[in-house]
């Protein structure tokens, strides 16, 4: 029989290194990395249409809404060389200022070049002084543009004032295009970006699921033993996809934050380095920030990670096993051990539910103080008129922008910690060791003939489950193996069909190691019929080829062979009829005659009978043994029975105790003997009288 033993992954837990789960992820990743970068490329066009928006507003508002031009107060070296290399902005005495590099405007502010007041700037034109005489308002003509004070052009009507500023209308029109041609950029850039990020994880995620499932089916039985169903199906199913979470949501992203953070800066510094150094005194504080939410953060993900692993193989065992609850009337039982195991979750989530809540608040704080840093030193700027109000305006967007990525770190930390929290047991299940397939011989037909030498195994290499086991099997004999539950019965024909491998001792299939062979083909010559037949979802046909592709009348045969076709011509589409999960529609005597009809259709060399008999009604065992003549005849046959009438025809019966053969012979013979299997037969015998 099989042991179950405490389940191993969670001592590994922690050993993996981040950087060897992110190198086995990326392995996935490679083939599809064109298709990556064009995302990346959508990226970066996506960042450049963001970063443009905010300085578009900055332009419209200093070139259209506000004055752009001072009077000069005065001239001397400094100033001819700002005229010499700037001419353009120059016209007489006036300046215009959006003509000017930051630099040159902050000197002319500092050398106390400009006057307190402002001017607007419009074309030469003259519909445009006739309204100004009209109106009585002061102007000058330096040029070809006329420069009014800010002060008393909205002394006007607004029918006058809307045409003597309709350059600024129109330019101000303008920019609002400019605007919405970015936002429709931006739009169709992230459209396009999300769409293809999403097709990239799908594609590897593909890839993983498949390199998954291919890993659980080549892995060997003693790893089943050993981890619950719910576990393993966690891996290929809620594993996989918080990996797209991090490829989806965090990846490409991550990278877009760092482009968008960085671009911001450089243009924050591009409009005002003074303003930009007093908002960099915050970085240090939102690195300490991350660093302290980091330490706390991967702990209490992993740990939400093994609960809700936890929780998952008990939910699968429950209702796997519902039949088991019920007739155990268990249900309070299973529903108060879900209640703690729920309980143990709903903990884990609230630990990482403060992590959490202590890193965003924290950083919204931050963001506030540098908010207002920027309303007290950007308007102080505008008052000391090193910064203009578009200027201001920017930065409180570009603030908005800096940090909200970072207001998304916890987020993003919480999607990347349980990524890799989910890809580190995926890692742990890709590294296990598959299934020993070192033969290489591979028979055209195994004869049948099996040899026992000497063999010893361990489930956990401590505690002997076989001793010293010898015994041999002539080509097409039966032999039967009797013995008390948990003598070692099922571990031996395990061994046979190498789901095992045995420590010590030989055995031989045809004279030649069963190590030689390869694990294929020496099962596709061997076929088991286990006491719990399980029946898959799909046809009967199904269930019986196993989707090999097996021929009709080979089927019919078997069916035949096992008295099988009786009940499946019964069955509304015979063997198309679909059966439900488990074969719920079936009686278990008809999923026992479906899984005899199941081996015997391969034409088996050696068939192996583990308590098959054991579950099935008086009817259907007296088909059986009418059958089991057809079913035993040109092949070697190994019996496991309970009840000791089944195998009193057998050629042999070898009779296992505590992991030692005790006893072999005939059914006669050993009577004779009268010892273990004399006795075992004598209690089945009154036991039977008397019922």
């Amino acid at each position: 029989m099989r042991r179950h033993f405490d389940v191993l992954e969670e001592k590994r837990i922690g050993k993996v290194k981040d950087s060897d789960i992110f190198k086995k992820l990326v392995e996935f990743a490679k083939p599809y990395w064109k298709i990556f970068l064009f995302t990346v490329f959508l990226l970066l066009g996506t960042t450049v249409f963001e970063l443009g928006m905010p300085y578009i507003m900055k332009s419209a508002i200093d070139r259209t809404l506000m004055p752009t031009a001072r009077k000069l107060t005065r001239e001397d070296e400094l100033l001819r060389s700002i005229k010499l290399k700037y001419p353009g902005a120059f016209y007489e005495d006036m300046v215009v200022l959006y003509k000017l590099p930051r630099a040159a405007k902050k000197d002319l502010e500092a050398g106390k070049y400009l006057s307190k007041t402002s001017y607007f700037v419009l074309p030469l034109k003259k519909e445009f002084t006739s309204i100004l005489k009209r109106f009585k308002l002061p102007y000058y003509e330096k040029g070809n543009l006329l420069f009014v004070e800010q002060h008393t052009i909205y002394k006007l009507p607004k029918k006058e004032l809307r045409i003597l500023r309709s350059e600024h209308y129109s330019l101000l029109v303008k920019f609002a295009f400019l605007y919405l041609l970015f936002l429709f950029l931006d739009f169709v850039f992230t459209f396009l970006q999300v769409y293809y990020l999403q097709y990239f994880g799908q594609l590897v995620m593909y890839d993983l699921r498949m390199a998954i499932f291919k890993k659980i089916m080549r892995l060997p039985i003693s790893y089943f033993d050993k981890n619950p169903t719910g576990r393993i199906v966690t891996r290929a199913t809620n594993d996989v996809n918080a990996i797209n979470e991090m490829f989806s949501a965090v990846l490409v992203y991550t990278i877009k934050d760092f482009f968008l953070l960085t671009g911001i800066l450089i243009v924050m510094f591009k409009l005002s380095p003074t303003l930009s150094w007093k908002i960099i005194l915050f970085v240090p504080f939102i690195i300490a920030l991350s660093f302290l939410f980091q330490k706390f953060a991967r702990k209490a993900y992993r740990n939400v990670r093994r609960k809700l692993s936890k929780i998952n193989a008990f939910t699968q065992e429950s209702i796997s096993q519902i039949d088991v609850v019920h007739v155990f009337y268990a249900m309070r039982k299973m529903i108060r051990r879900y209640r703690e195991i729920n309980h143990e979750l709903y903990k884990a989530n609230i630990e990482q539910m403060y992590v959490y809540a202590f890193f965003r608040p924290l950083m919204e704080m931050l963001r506030v103080v540098a908010v207002s840093a920027v309303v007290y030193f950007g308007g102080k700027g505008i008052f000391e008129n090193y910064v203009t109000f578009g200027t201001f305006v920017a930065f409180l967007s570009y603030i908005d922008m800096f940090f909200a990525p970072i207001r998304d770190l916890a987020e993003k930390y919480n999607i990347l910690q349980s990524s890799f929290a989910a890809g580190e047991r995926i890692l742990l299940l890709l590294d296990e060791n598959e299934e020993r397939r070192d033969g290489d011989l591979i028979p055209k037909q195994i004869k049948g003939k099996i040899d026992f030498e000497n063999v010893w195994f361990s489930y956990d290499g401590e505690r002997w489950v076989l001793k010293d086991i010898t015994f041999h099997v002539d080509e097409g004999k039966t032999v039967a193996i009797v013995g008390p539950t948990g003598a070692g019965k099922t571990s031996t024909i395990s061994l046979l069909a190498r789901f095992y491998d045995h420590q010590k001792g030989e055995i031989k299939i045809d004279d030649t190691r069963i190590q030689d062979y390869e694990v294929g083909s020496l099962r596709k010559n061997t076929a088991f019929v286990f006491q719990d037949v399980f029946i898959f979802k799909g046809s009967v046909r199904k269930n019986i080829a196993l989707w090999d592709e097996i021929d009709e009348k080979e089927i019919e045969e078997a069916l035949k062979l096992t008295y099988a076709k009786e009940f499946i011509d019964r069955l509304p589409n015979g063997l198309d009829t679909e059966l439900g999960e488990r074969g719920i529609t079936l009686s278990m005597g008809q999923r026992q005659l479906l899984s005899f009809a199941r081996a015997i259709v391969r034409k088996p060399r050696i068939l192996v009978l583990d308590e098959a008999t054991s579950n099935i009604d008086t009817y259907t065992e007296h088909l059986i043994e009418k059958a089991l003549s057809n079913l035993l005849s040109n092949r070697t046959s190994i019996v496991i029975a309970h009840r000791l009438s089944t195998i009193k025809n057998a050629d042999k019966i070898l009779v296992i105790l505590d992991g030692t053969l005790k006893e072999e012979g005939t059914h006669e013979e050993l009577l004779k003997k009268d010892g273990v299997y004399a006795k075992l037969y004598k209690i089945q015998f009154e036991l039977a009288r008397e019922a």
